[in-house]
């Protein structure tokens, strides 16, 4: 791990700062990830760059905050034109100060954790329950993207397709679309044995029929409604599965699944594994939003139209 100090070269809280959310699933060999580190550091020290990124042999994942330049981006033109991580995803905002104190660049077994072989020597990165062994690589497979318009708002109206918030569930207290489930999950790491659960009670339901689709009821629902007073209590290192009680109520068989997240990384993740751990028969198809719940709110600045 490297760190810049907090008072190392601070700029000036009245230099506008750009702040950049970015990932990109990549394949890095595991024995470049050091010298890739190193270059990534240095190159962000030379933007006065704070925040943390992650380093892995499936890819990049970071927040970081630096002062604008009247010399261009010299942070985005480096990772844009380095040849492994062509073809970020970012995501940009700004702010009239830092609000990072330090950089750390950090090389770690996931970029976002799920669990699973890779991480099967670390206990607190083990799988909660049961997960399959499948390799997981969201370069190679992942759900279908569904762009954040009318696509999406179409699953999310239709009463025989599934749509998983992939969320803590602290995070779904603070908002969620209409007709989404949720698994109740206190870290990502629950979400495999989580979804096989709920792959199984979906496996002994009929297929829909025309007289349940025509009342719109929906194909799954969510057992519990969210207290918005005293919302849902929160524990990031529960290390049991999602109680049975808490599992959703399966209607009939749904038609298709939809996944989403916050900014994307995490639902490329959960549906490449879905598809790789053939959790659902391959008659039923796999989707995303694309760019996540961020997009979609960009999307519909009118909160009239929106789904959210």
């Amino acid at each position: 791990m490297s760190e810049l100090d907090e008072n190392e070269n601070q700029p000036s809280g009245t230099i506008r700062h750009k702040v950049v959310a970015l990932y990109k699933f990549v394949v890095l060999p595991e024995e470049e990830l050091k010298l890739l580190q190193a270059e990534v550091e240095q190159n962000m020290r030379l933007s006065k760059a704070r925040g943390t990124i992650l380093l892995a042999a499936e890819g990049l994942n970071g927040t970081i905050c630096y002062p604008e330049s009247d010399n261009g981006d010299q942070v985005l033109d480096f990772l844009n034109n380095h040849v492994n991580f062509q073809g970020l995803r970012t995501r940009i905002s700004y702010v009239d100060t830092a609000i990072f104190h330090r950089l750390k660049v950090k090389i770690k077994k996931e970029i976002v954790t799920i669990g699973g072989k890779v991480d099967a020597t670390d206990d607190a990165k083990k799988p909660i329950g049961y997960m399959s062994s499948c390799t997981i690589d969201p370069t190679k497979i992942v759900g279908s993207y569904v762009q954040p318009g009318k696509e999406w708002d179409d699953l999310l109206e239709d009463p025989d397709i599934v749509v998983i918030d992939t969320r803590n569930k602290y995070e779904i207290d603070i908002g969620t679309f209409e007709n989404a489930i949720s698994p109740n999950t206190d870290n990502f790491r629950q979400f495999p044995d989580w979804l096989h659960r709920f792959a199984e009670e979906c496996g002994t339901m009929k297929v829909h029929d025309q007289e349940s689709s025509s009342k719109q009821v929906q194909c799954v629902e969510n057992p519990f409604q969210v207290d918005e007073e005293k919302g849902t209590i929160h524990n990031a290192r529960c290390l049991v599965p999602v109680p049975d009680e808490d599992m959703p109520k399966v209607n009939r068989k749904p038609k298709g699944v939809a996944m989403f997240c916050t900014g994307g990384i995490r639902c490329e993740k959960s549906t490449s594994y879905t598809i790789a751990a053939k959790v659902f028969p391959p008659d039923v198809p796999v989707y995303h939003l694309d760019g996540g719940v961020l997009a979609y709110l960009d999307a519909h600045p009118d909160e009239e139209n929106s789904k959210w």
